[in-house]
């Protein structure tokens, strides 16, 4: 395989430019890159100067805006690592005819499995059961419940939510589902049920949420249907943080301590500050690690770097 040797690719996204293997299949298709090795999402200044002299960019987190394109003349494309484009700004990016790539779906396995696990982890009381043990050497079976026929609704039913969907199937759940499309086909094939919000948070012992992040989305999640909840059922987030109301999330949580809420992302990554949501014992949450799985990695850079030789 040649090397590029005409373009400048810089590789924002702190996870492929971490990974040696990532790397290495950076350095066999391009002489010239840089990579961002600050373990930082570049913002502002940092992000222009890191892109200056790229012609290439492969972005993760990192905002891209009207105003950063018009300090980049040199860019000709932009590959998303990873599924979620609420940071971009698709309307300037085409505007400034800058071709444009994401990863749709590489990593579905990677997050419906961990979503599988995050719900057995807070069903089964680990958390609990650890955090006893650690602070104060209680040795305390709390069991838990079994997920088996269990009543689950996972609100957004795209490319992650299917996965998840079979992912779960073998456990005998009764399965419900909420998005804009109707999957027929697909929710004939697993016995899916399509229902609305207010059903799904009345009915379900544990709630998914795979809603990608835009205006129609933002704190679509609020105490009104957080109110709906069961006792002692299992709310988990692998989507983003901003879906949630966290002010309402707080009030319900700290009102309503059998319901456990367990998630990968938060409304600003990473906090900058402890906040009372943390400190409640029926919140969990993990450093929006997910999608991220040596498998995932590698199919996210091989998608990205395919587009970007393409001419």
């Amino acid at each position: 395989m040649k090397k590029n040797r005409k373009h400048i690719l810089a590789v924002c996204n702190r996870t492929l430019s971490c990974n040696k293997e990532a790397v290495n299949i950076i350095k066999k298709r391009f002489k010239y890159y840089k990579l961002n090795l600050t373990g930082e999402t570049l913002k502002g200044s940092k992000l222009q100067n890191f892109l200056s002299n790229a012609s290439l960019a492969i972005v993760g987190l990192e905002f891209i805006d009207k105003k950063l394109l018009e300090n980049l003349p040199k860019l000709k494309k932009i590959a998303k690592y990873g599924v979620g484009l609420d940071n971009l700004d698709q309307l300037s990016i085409k505007k400034k005819k800058i071709k444009f790539f994401y990863t749709k779906g590489f990593n579905k396995r990677s997050v419906a499995e961990f979503s599988l696990c995050l719900i057995i982890f807070l069903l089964r009381n680990i958390k609990k059961a650890h955090d006893d043990f650690i602070n104060n050497l209680t040795w305390l079976n709390l069991g838990g419940e079994e997920l088996t026929n269990k009543t689950i609704g996972i609100i957004g039913c795209g490319n992650i939510g299917k996965e998840l969907v079979k992912v779960i199937k073998p456990f005998n759940c009764n399965i419900l589902t909420f998005d804009i499309k109707n999957y027929k086909n697909f929710n004939k094939r697993y016995k899916i049920k399509r229902k609305n919000l207010n059903y799904i948070f009345k009915k379900s012992d544990i709630i998914s949420l795979n809603l990608p992040l835009n205006n129609k989305t933002k704190n679509l999640i609020k105490l009104k249907y957080l109110r709906k909840l069961k006792k002692n059922s299992v709310f988990i987030n692998t989507s983003r943080g901003g879906i949630v109301n966290e002010k309402d999330l707080y009030t319900f949580l700290s009102h309503n301590k059998s319901v456990i809420y367990g998630t990968d992302v938060l409304a600003n990554e990473p906090p900058t500050h402890r906040k009372k949501l943390f400190k409640l014992n029926n919140f969990f949450t993990t450093p929006h690690m997910a999608g991220t799985t040596r498998q995932s990695i590698i199919r996210g850079a091989h998608l990205c770097l395919q587009f970007l030789t393409e001419k």
